[in-house]
């Protein structure tokens, strides 16, 4: 019985000789090389099972999201009732970023519309939507004046709304919306924002740094 044991043994630890030992400092395989006299090591890469070639980029899809192109612009569609640029630099009160912020409202029984269309890539998951925000009204009570955020097909009919800020939403400081909408996949589409304001007590709705971005699947 024991010179079985032995025998054993003495094949376990041959073949244990012959087989590549693990380097928890390398994370590498390393064996003996052909020939050596065991000093050698031969070091085998470690194979990873990720791919970064195949790995998702998000993209953003808006152009001129701060509106530092001026007016006109070559991206943004504007339309309004009163002939405003919409497009507006004056310092008072300030961009979020640069110099040039969206301007709309402003005055009584104004409507106006400020929208850029963008195809979404056909591997999106979908997009992710911000801006940034203020409003200043003489309203007040609320609400009366509106500013619609929405997603429109091509043809500019309404697929989704986003937000609704009205003069309700009085604040001195910018604010940031985000929004993630699934979807939409090799489809073109717009973001608008449509203001609307009564008859008296005017509001003024401004925009900045606005961001559209292919969600990656």
């Amino acid at each position: 019985m024991r010179k079985v044991t032995v025998l054993l043994l003495g094949i376990w630890l041959g073949i244990g000789a012959l087989l590549p030992t693990w380097s928890q400092a390398s994370g590498l395989a390393e064996a003996p090389q052909a020939g050596s006299t065991g000093t050698g090591v031969l070091y085998l890469p470690y194979i990873s099972g990720s791919n970064a070639s195949q790995r998702c980029t998000p993209e953003e899809l808006i152009r001129d999201g701060g509106f530092e192109a001026g007016t006109p612009s070559a991206v943004w569609q504007v339309q309004s009732n009163v002939y405003s640029d919409i497009l507006d630099d004056t310092p008072v009160p300030p961009a979020h970023g640069g110099d040039w912020k969206a301007w709309m409202g402003g005055d009584n029984r104004v409507q106006e519309s400020l929208w850029q269309a963008f195809t979404v890539p056909s591997d999106g998951a979908g997009i992710r939507v911000s801006y940034w925000w203020r409003v200043d009204t003489f309203e007040t009570s609320h609400p009366f004046d509106t500013l619609q955020v929405q997603i429109r097909n091509a043809a500019g009919n309404p697929l989704r709304t986003l937000e609704v800020l009205t003069d309700g939403d009085l604040s001195t400081e910018w604010q940031q919306s985000t929004f993630s909408v699934s979807g939409y996949a090799g489809e073109k589409l717009q973001l608008s924002f449509q203001a609307q304001t009564d008859d008296t007590n005017p509001t003024s709705f401004f925009i900045d740094d606005v961001s559209v971005q292919k969600l990656c699947k």
